[in-house]
């Protein structure tokens, strides 16, 4: 359940966050993202969903030390519905905005490290699993700073009364291939060299390295081409 502020009023947490910002560094569909004077990450959630999240329900970083999960610190409720909360701050993203062109370069890809950042997240995901945390909406909330691949936006993960390794893995690899093929895609506008078979390529020497222990007894194909992300 983590740390939970509670307050009054939606306004209180603004200004609560607000008193604690140095700038904004981003905005989504949920609300607004600041860097704090502390070096953390604060986003104040300003839209509301149509289910709001339930602040006791929200997973925190009491699940564990999870290298690539910012899961939040610290949460700001208003009658246990959540309005913002404090997390740790990923340096850069080198997939999003300016930077994608910077290093959308094949022969520049530091290969290793993104092996190795998606070997620790694969251990990552199977730790989380085993706390039975099912992941959501991975696709669209994962950084890579050239060194890890991290899932941010964490607030619609769930505890469950099952084994999620199975969907998680699956969300997981959804997630590489989605980003991987957006990158290639991006970077054929300036080099029409990259073809498919370029992403195809990058994706299965990928796979090649993932350590096959993690998957003993269980039947998973890593880049499932009929996973519909939809069914989920």
């Amino acid at each position: 359940m983590g740390n939970i502020i509670n307050f009054k009023t939606d306004w209180q947490v603004k200004l609560f966050i607000e008193s604690r910002a140095l700038r904004e560094i981003g905005s989504g569909s949920e609300g607004t993202c600041y860097l704090g004077n502390d070096g953390k990450v604060y986003k104040l959630i300003e839209f509301e969903n149509a289910d709001p999240y339930v602040a006791t329900e929200v997973v925190t970083e009491e699940e564990g030390p999870f290298q690539s999960f910012a899961f939040p610190e610290e949460l700001y409720a208003v009658n246990n519905k959540l309005k913002g909360y404090r997390t740790r701050r990923v340096k850069q993203d080198l997939f999003a905005g300016e930077n994608i062109f910077d290093f959308a370069n094949i022969a520049n890809l530091d290969f290793a490290a993104v092996s190795l950042a998606y070997k620790r997240m694969l251990l990552d995901i199977v730790g989380i699993s085993s706390r039975k945390v099912l992941i959501f909406d991975l696709p669209f909330n994962i950084m890579f700073d050239g060194e890890s691949f991290t899932a941010i936006d964490t607030c619609g993960y769930k505890k469950v009364n099952y084994d999620p390794l199975i969907d998680n893995l699956k969300s997981l690899n959804l997630a590489m291939e989605s980003l991987f093929r957006l990158w290639f895609q991006s970077y054929q506008e300036f080099n029409e060299k990259i073809h498919r078979t370029d992403i195809d390529d990058f994706l299965s020497r990928v796979q090649s390295r993932i350590p096959k222990e993690l998957y003993t007894n269980r039947d998973i194909n890593l880049f499932d081409d009929d996973y519909d992300v939809k069914s989920r």
